[in-house]
Order: C-alpha cells, then structure tokens, then sequence
C-alpha cells in the first residue's frame, strides 16, 4: 500500500487497513525520513534553502507526529502499544548533517518524550532510537554524492552487499516485546 507519510489521510488509511485487517495495531515504527540536501554548498546555514527545509521537517517531523497521532488513536482503546520513531545521532550532536535534517531529528527526539509523557499513562509506550550513520541507501548515496576522493580511497562507502547485510541484521534484531517489526 502507497504510504506518503506527510499526507494525513494516508497515514490514517494505513493505519485503519492495519486494524481492520489484523484486529489491533501493537507496534506503529516511524521511520520514513529523508536527508536533503547534501552537498557542502548546501549544508552552510547562509545557503539554506527555506523549500527544502520545509520538505525534509514535512516528511521527517509531520510523517513522525502524523505516525504517532494514529497510532495512539488505534492503541488507546485497548491501553497497549507501543511507537517507536527513528530519529539519529545528528538530532542530539551538532555537526553531523545538513540543518534541516539535524532540526528535524531533534523535533522527533524532543516529540517522543512529550509523547511518551501523555500516553505512559494510557499504557502505550513511546520510545525513539537515535542510531548513528547505518549503511542504508540513503546514506550510502549521500557518502557517494559528498565524500572527496581522498576520502572515499581511505574508507570506502559501504558497497551494495554490506547495506543488505545491515538491513538483513536490523530485521533480525527488530523484536520488541515478542512483535517482529516489519519494514
């Protein structure tokens, strides 16, 4: 099913389809994001470009808030579930990605906890995690469209193989509470 996760109606039909079609939503894992621009150019705060700003907080902070609002809609009857969101290092250290993604990683960190606070209580939880760089596609091809030469000679990006093992482990580490997570 296509799932814009900036799109409301969206995320709410997936959600509903998930209910409808299995009974319940145990884990809702917010992890659609993407990085913007990438190139040194573009990553000084006196080149920020207020479009792609907008895109990268629309998808990675409203996709996230939106994720979260319809989980806990499906999960508060039945006072159980659980949100995970994926946020990333770069939300908590300075220095360490473009200005729009490191905000919205930050909005994600800071919106997980005011979520957790409300929905403790109903007996949802809510918990983020904040990775550093995983070798997933979108970080190979910023490392490929960023890195100098030199760099790329001294450590390599990751090659196609090594991303599919990541993702292979993150899949077989993706339980929580007896609830496989599906990506």
């Amino acid at each position: 099913m296509h799932c814009d996760v900036a799109v409301e109606a969206d995320i709410e039909r997936l959600v509903d389809r998930t209910v409808a079609r299995h009974g319940r939503l145990d884990v809702m894992c917010n992890n659609a994001g993407v990085l913007g621009a990438q190139t040194r150019r573009r990553r000084s705060i006196v080149a920020l470009d207020a479009e792609e700003f907008d895109r990268v907080m629309r998808v990675n902070v409203r996709g996230t808030a939106l994720g979260a609002k319809h989980a806990a809609r499906a999960m508060l009857p039945r006072r159980s579930g659980c949100i995970v969101s994926v946020a990333s290092v770069a939300g908590v250290v300075g220095g360490l990605g473009p200005h729009a993604y490191t905000a919205s990683k930050h909005a994600i960190v800071r919106l997980t906890k005011n979520a957790a606070y409300e929905l403790g209580a109903h007996g949802i939880r809510v918990n983020c995690i904040s990775p550093f760089g995983v070798a997933t596609q979108m970080l190979v091809n910023a490392w490929r469209d960023e890195a100098d030469d030199e760099v790329v000679e001294l450590a390599p990006p990751p090659t196609d193989k090594e991303v599919e093992k990541t993702e292979e482990l993150v899949r077989e580490l993706a339980n929580l509470k007896g609830v496989t997570l599906r990506f």
